[in-house]
């Protein structure tokens, strides 16, 4: 499976630590967001969905990143 998706993946190195999330081990996704320049962090987890966008990034469920891309 790897293999189909590795054209479209870009290993990130974390060097960010950030330590804003309520819970402290979603705290990584964001300083991957950060490292990586994501323009989305696409979840369901609720610690991170109040955060709304964290530096350049936001989070959002899935279902909102399709109603805001299926237009």
């Amino acid at each position: 499976m790897l293999a189909v998706f590795e054209p479209f993946i870009d290993f990130i190195k974390i060097k960010s630590k950030v330590a804003i999330c309520r819970d402290p081990k979603a705290d990584f996704l964001l300083a991957l967001a950060k490292d990586g320049n994501a323009d989305y962090l696409i979840t369901g987890d609720k610690d991170l969905l109040v955060i709304n966008k964290y530096k350049q990034t936001v989070i959002l469920t899935f279902k909102e990143f399709e109603e805001k891309f299926s237009e």
